[in-house]
């Protein structure tokens, strides 16, 4: 995959805008999932996906080919989103309570979305400071190794073997406090098994 990515760059490179079709096919759906893991916005999202794109098609030419593509690709996508957030809290309104979406305004919710575990722990993955979140989802939900988290991240792989770790402590333990919450709930409404 990797070879026939850099071939794909190289297509990009030399002027030949169709290479950039099946990059985008072959990497949206991870580059989507990191920037929805953060954003919690499908729309959102799927801006900062398109952003990058943007970006690649511009940046083509500075693609030296030392990294994957894959990861130069996470690199230019979390710069996207670091301007997407910047760029909305510039135009939110001074006061106006910031609300964590835990379900898209969609008609049919996603299929990942109806699953509460999943919810739960989106939930308590956005708890996280924003350089433990990033580090997981880079690891965990797109399945970058190591050394291509640290390169889109541009931090030493030691760096990221301990903020992953750090964060998965810290995401267990959020997760525990929210099934204590739930098991004391239903003792108060009386709904215990």
């Amino acid at each position: 995959m990797a070879d026939h990515d850099r071939d794909l760059m190289r297509r990009l490179r030399a002027g030949d805008r169709t290479a950039l079709e099946p990059l985008y096919r072959r990497h949206v759906e991870r580059l989507w999932r990191f920037a929805y893991a953060r954003l919690r916005d499908r729309e959102a999202a799927s801006d900062v996906v398109q952003d990058t794109f943007v970006r690649v098609c511009r940046s083509a030419g500075t693609y030296a080919g030392r990294a994957q593509v894959a990861t130069w690709l996470f690199a230019i996508a979390r710069s996207a989103l670091v301007d997407h957030v910047r760029k909305r809290r510039r135009h939110e309104m001074p006061g106006e309570p910031r609300v964590l979406k835990l379900v898209p305004a969609a008609a049919e919710p996603d299929p990942l979305e109806r699953d509460e575990a999943r919810i739960r722990v989106h939930a308590a993955l956005a708890t996280l400071r924003p350089a433990q979140r990033d580090a997981l989802v880079l690891c965990e939900l797109c399945e970058l190794k190591i050394a291509e988290a640290a390169a889109a991240l541009g931090w030493s792989e030691s760096r990221v073997k301990v903020t992953v770790h750090r964060a998965r402590k810290k995401l267990a333990e959020r997760l525990r406090e929210q099934e204590e919450t739930v098991t004391e709930e239903k003792g108060i409404m009386g709904l215990r098994d």
